[in-house]
């Protein structure tokens, strides 16, 4: 007889401890509502402590950040990086900006690839301003002309600069710079 009963013991076991589960969470729960007004205190604690930290966006532009940036971008897409130079940061309201030029070589595969990854990666806050192009013996050197930028003000808006909000170009570097 013990035989038959065994499965159906280790069943009721199971859902009666599944049932203690459930009951710890529900008086977990009938606390909570007990503590609302503590939990909603700490909410507004918590909020107004995120809107002092302002934005995740730094209100500095980091000129030895941006060359380790620009530099480990071009190595990964095997592009030689020949220089960087900045010019001041500039401020434009709630944004801050710097030109750059940055010069590099490499396949022309390479160099477009790179163009492409400024142009449309996501990992810096760099806009494309001017690109020149040369090519001898399959090799493609490139200078660009940079604008970096960052959010300067306080505010929780972030705006595109005005070189930001031209018009959708061609959807490859390769189609652009094509005569």
């Amino acid at each position: 007889m013990s035989y038959l009963l065994l499965p159906q013991l280790e069943a009721v076991q199971k859902q009666s401890q599944e049932l203690a589960k459930r009951v710890a969470y529900y008086q977990k729960l009938q606390g909570a509502q007990f503590n609302l007004p503590q939990l909603q205190k700490e909410a507004q604690d918590l909020q107004s402590k995120l809107q002092q930290q302002g934005t995740p966006i730094t209100g500095k532009l980091d000129n030895a950040q941006l060359l380790v940036n620009l530099y480990l971008i071009a190595k990964q897409e095997g592009v030689n990086p020949q220089s960087l130079t900045f010019d001041n940061v500039q401020n434009k309201g709630i944004y801050q900006e710097m030109d750059m030029s940055f010069t590099c070589e490499g396949s022309p595969a390479s160099v477009l690839t790179l163009i492409q990854d400024l142009q449309h990666g996501p990992s810096l806050q760099v806009a494309i301003r001017e690109v020149n192009l040369t090519s001898q013996k399959g090799v493609m050197k490139a200078e660009l002309k940079l604008a970096a930028y960052t959010h300067s003000g306080s505010s929780g808006t972030q705006s595109k600069p005005a070189f930001m909000n031209s018009p959708f170009g061609l959807d490859a570097p390769a189609k652009m710079f094509t005569p």
